[in-house]
């Protein structure tokens, strides 16, 4: 059934009739804060214990939320001691701008990390480099530590860090200098700890040594050594898996490796079953996307997307192995009740659908990530939601556990230290801004390949073309198409109810700074949901439809659906 399962429809109508402005109220934080939507300050505070957190991040490159099954250790080790969130996404799914977004806590308009290199790529391109997390928790009195692969452009711009290359704030740097995304020939800031030594990159880069393994060595190593300090500590640790090889001497910047173990003979059988089945694998028809996706080739089943789906599968393997006995540590330790522990990727990625293996674009595979939070002192309880989040919803969350304070002109996202379990799954309708940009734009244009909003279970989005150009647009509903194979973008009703709307949260958002702007408010009329069909979404039929005697719930099973006798769904087509 794809992203949404049976019944996905009645539960959207159920959700956005009965709560969807609501829901966006409640969403708003306090003005100035990052307290949790729906929290005050004095709330988030009776979360937090005495004692700061000890903060974790674990974060997956290219991991996209469908291959949590691959992730069992993960599931069990934090899942069934956490909040899994189920409808996490990348607002800007590719590498880059993602890292930048959890560096900085901003938006990629904020901190202007578009893409990953050109003009508005890059970390030459970040609004104040040195201004990130590291040094906000430095100065919150934390011991931090980075591991892995930092943001695109780090090794060849430390100058922009002072003479020793280290970005302001970390006390244990171990950055990729050189592979990051090769998975046994690499050289990181401990072995070559002189900027622009060369030959000891050289050296490094010759050695042959596991990325999955001498990321989880260093870190259990860190554990042990900042459990012995009188401080709470702040390990990020970035890793390689299941990114693409890299391209270099000893890469073949294709498939992604893993060592023979992690091989199992059903790996290949997965991808047909799983890929190959998707009515938009190979979709043979793209007529319906905008020019920039039109006429993309097939991809090589044989030659590419099977072997990569397959190299992916096992590089996530050792990666949920790696994780799991880091998490089994901190358990073994006493450190893992008060640590806040934060499992996520980067962005999703495409397998082949829509002819793409790539992330960056506004599909599901693409924009759709896990997250994971657990901490059991601090009260965050064990399940599953339905709630929205993102990855500026990562620093708001980790600065209200930890009582650090950004030091940058705005935090775009909202703490999700109070979000409860959710037992019956909903679209969550709050709206948010998506998009990425233009690889290798030159500075006089805009930025953007894309940029537009999901919307519970509708994307839209408008696409730009070279110089700037506005060419076109894309809409989606993945309640009728799951698998985004026919654009509705040009359909008359759609236009009117839905696109309508969303092109006016757009306005709003796209240049949005901090939780009060970036989580709208209740202002832009819900037409497609509107019973007494006056172009608004009114404060009565927010609180008064869902239980007044017209509610068009008839059979009372908390779905508007067709068992219903007054539907709320007006013909589509």
């Amino acid at each position: 059934m794809g992203r949404f399962g049976a019944g996905a429809r009645g539960r959207l109508r159920a959700a956005l009739v009965a709560g969807l402005a609501v829901g966006l109220l409640a969403a708003m934080p306090i003005l100035g804060t990052t307290t949790a939507p729906g929290a005050s300050a004095a709330s988030a505070a009776e979360v937090a214990p005495a004692a700061q957190p000890n903060v974790v991040v674990f974060l997956l490159d290219d991991a996209a939320a469908a291959d949590q099954r691959y992730l069992t250790g993960v599931r069990q080790a934090l899942g069934s001691e956490g909040l899994t969130f189920t409808q996490a996404i990348a607002q800007n799914p590719l590498c880059c701008p993602a890292r930048a977004q959890l560096m900085t806590g901003q938006l990629s308009h904020n901190n202007g990390v578009l893409t990953n290199n050109g003009a508005y790529g890059g970390i030459t391109s970040m609004v104040e480099p040195d201004n990130t997390i590291g040094a906000w928790m430095h100065d919150a009195g934390y011991q931090t530590s980075f591991t892995g692969k930092y943001i695109n452009g780090y090794p060849l711009n430390t100058d922009l860090f002072g003479p020793d290359g280290i970005p302001t704030g970390w006390d244990h740097w171990d950055a990729s200098l050189r592979g990051a995304t090769n998975y046994w020939h690499y050289a990181t800031f401990a072995d070559c700890p002189t900027v622009g030594d060369t030959a000891c990159q050289d050296a490094a880069y010759a050695q042959r040594r596991y990325t999955t393994t001498t990321e989880k060595t260093k870190t259990l190593a860190l554990i042990d050594e900042l459990h012995q300090v009188d401080a709470p500590f702040f390990l990020f640790t970035s890793w390689t898996a299941p990114h693409k090889d890299d391209l270099g001497p000893f890469g073949t910047n294709k498939y992604p490796k893993a060592p023979p173990r992690y091989r199992r003979p059903s790996d290949a059988k997965d991808f047909d079953r799983l890929i190959a089945s998707k009515p938009s694998f190979n979709e043979p028809d793209t007529s319906d996307k905008t020019p920039d996706l039109r006429n993309k080739p097939r991809a090589k089943i044989a030659k590419d997307a099977k072997p990569n789906y397959v190299g992916r599968v096992r590089a996530l393997r050792a990666a949920d192995e790696a994780i799991t006995e880091i998490v089994d540590h901190l358990k073994e330790i006493g450190e893992f009740d008060n640590t806040l522990v934060v499992f996520t990727s980067d962005n999703g990625f495409l397998n082949g659908e829509h002819r793409l293996l790539y992330k960056k674009w506004e599909f599901t595979e693409s924009l759709d990530i896990p997250l994971i939070l657990s901490w059991p002192d601090g009260g965050i309880p064990v399940g599953r939601s339905d709630r929205s989040a993102t990855l500026v919803d990562v620093p708001a969350t980790i600065l209200a556990a930890s009582g650090a304070t950004s030091q940058r002109s705005s935090v775009d996202g909202v703490s999700l230290l109070d979000t409860l379990p959710t037992t019956v799954q909903r679209y969550d309708p709050t709206p948010l801004l998506i998009g990425s940009g233009r690889e290798y734009a030159k500075p006089e244009d805009p930025g953007w390949s894309y940029q537009g909003l999901q919307w519970g279970p509708y994307i839209w989005t408008r696409h730009w073309g070279a110089g700037g150009r506005w060419t076109a647009q894309q809409f989606y509903d993945l309640q009728d198409d799951p698998y985004q194979l026919r654009s509705r973008a040009q359909s008359p009703w759609y236009r009117k109810n839905i696109i309508r709307t969303m092109r006016e949260y757009y306005v709003a958002l796209k240049a949005c700074a901090g939780p009060e702007q970036c989580v709208p408010p209740d202002r832009a009329p819900i037409r497609a949901f509107d019973p007494d069909k006056d172009g608004l979404w009114s404060w009565y039929e927010r609180n008064v439809y869902d239980t007044d005697p017209r509610d068009p719930d008839t059979d009372g099973d908390g779905f508007i659906d067709g068992k219903d006798k007054h539907p709320l769904d007006p013909a589509r087509h």
